[in-house]
């Protein structure tokens, strides 16, 4: 089951100045990181999963609109859940798991 369209990036990394810096998982493993944002008055959120080796390197990324009415901690439950969907599909376990929340 592909629960998103998978990006092939490659090695690209993205750096933004004043951002936290990303924080990489131990050499060899992967790091799986989700961010949401929530339109409460269109009951509307986004999901954004992006796995990452020790390297930076992208392996997956996903981006997800879902229609919601629920609280922010639910929309971001919900966004692990679909990381770890992800994560089987396309056969990466992640080592680390970052949320936003």
């Amino acid at each position: 089951m592909n629960i998103c369209g998978l990006n092939s990036v490659g090695d690209q990394r993205v750096m933004v100045k004043g951002l936290p810096k990303w924080i990489p998982p131990v050499a060899g493993k992967f790091k799986m990181n989700t961010d949401t944002a929530i339109d409460s008055i269109g009951g509307r959120a986004g999901i954004d999963i992006i796995f990452r080796d020790s390297e930076g390197n992208v392996l997956a990324s996903c981006s997800q609109k879902i229609m919601v009415g629920y609280t922010p901690q639910v929309v971001e439950a919900v966004a692990l859940l679909r990381g770890l969907m992800l994560a089987q599909d396309v056969g990466i376990w992640p080592w680390e798991v970052e949320l936003d929340a």
